[in-house]
């Protein structure tokens, strides 16, 4: 009866010293993907910080003449699913950049209220929105 007594205990620390076991090698594993997916995730986030500044010097120049009108008119034919999608792309930017004004014109972000107004209307089809097929007249 000793023996079983002295047997099942071994058997209780065996399992304990494999919890032990897979959690340090879990924890190894981890330490050594993480340290393979660093440098992949620096130059991804370096890759996305590049475009964004390209996309900011773009609009930027875009701003200071004849480029502006041009977006402005590819924006107007665009049908509302795909403004939705830009406006969407824009707001990620933004937060991704953290910039909450316009360096240029120093312009602000509305209050939250407002972007929640902003997102009911688009929501519910309000009547400010423009036409589906791009004709900003008001004629139809």
């Amino acid at each position: 009866m000793e023996d079983l007594g002295k047997g099942l205990e071994k058997l209780v620390k065996a399992g304990i010293g494999a919890v032990s076991e897979g959690l340090d090698f879990t924890q190894d594993m981890i330490d050594r993907l993480a340290a393979k997916g660093e440098p992949l995730y620096n130059q991804a986030r370096s890759s996305v910080d590049e475009t964004a500044e390209k996309i900011r010097e773009t609009v930027r120049k875009a701003m200071s003449g004849q480029e502006l009108d041009d977006i402005k008119h590819s924006l107007a034919l665009l049908k509302r699913e795909e403004m939705i999608e830009i406006a969407d792309f824009l707001r990620e930017l933004i937060a991704v950049t953290g910039e909450k004004t316009d360096p240029e014109s120093g312009a602000q972000e509305p209050p939250e209220e407002e972007n929640k107004e902003n997102e009911n209307k688009e929501e519910t089809g309000d009547p400010g929105d423009p036409p589906e097929d791009g004709d900003l007249s008001g004629n139809g």
